[in-house]
Parts: C-alpha cells; structure tokens; sequence
C-alpha cells in the first residue's frame, strides 16, 4: 500500500503549492502514517512544517492538471516504459534504458513539479 503514496519530499512541495486534499496517510517527521487522520489530514495549517499529507499519485496527478495544467503520458517501449511530459521528454537514465511503471510515474511526477517552478 506504500507505493501508492507519493515521496514525502514531493509531498512538502505540493503542500507549498496548495495541496489540501484529504488524504489516507499523512507525512509525521518523514515518515509515512497510512491512516486517515481526523484532525490534520487536509488541515495542514495544523501540521508543523515538516508534516504534510502523503496524497497518492493519482491525487497527485490530479491536483497539478487542474491547478497547473500539465499532463503526463506514460507509453510502453521495447523493454519498459517512457515518461513524457507536456511536450517534454524525461529520462534520467540513459535514452537507451527505459524505466520500470513505477520509475516513469515518479520521473512524471518530478517533472511535472519542475514545470511549477519556472
């Protein structure tokens, strides 16, 4: 169930960008608490700095279309899968090496948290 939460770095930035949704984990010192929190999950103004929700990445994804625009597509190549973004093509490893489901859709997700910074 972990891995359908995005990284707690990742989550701090959308917290700075606005992210207020509910959420089925929260972000305690780093470290990830699966649970829906009564009191500060999507009260973030009652978290500490360091505290923020841990949203899924389909929450994620969603929050930084309708806020920012931006899309991803994920495409299957012949050994694994490309991460694309906007017009945007994102691969940390080498061109040659595709990334597993799971790495394309963090390198989207970081990507597309770039893109709110410009």
């Amino acid at each position: 169930m972990q891995n359908e939460f995005i990284p707690y770095e990742q989550a701090l930035v959308l917290k700075s960008l606005g992210f207020k949704e509910l959420c089925f984990g929260w972000y305690q010192n780093g470290r990830l608490k699966i649970e829906m929190h009564p009191l500060n999950t999507g009260n973030q103004t009652a978290m500490r700095d360091v505290d923020c929700n841990a949203p899924t990445f389909r929450q994620a994804f969603r929050f930084l279309r309708q806020k920012f625009d931006l899309n991803f597509e994920i495409t299957v190549g012949a050994t694994g899968y490309n991460a694309f973004v906007k017009d945007f093509f994102y691969n940390e490893k080498n061109r040659l090496q595709e990334f597993t489901y799971e790495e394309a859709e963090l390198a989207c997700l970081k990507k597309m948290i770039d893109l709110t910074c410009l």
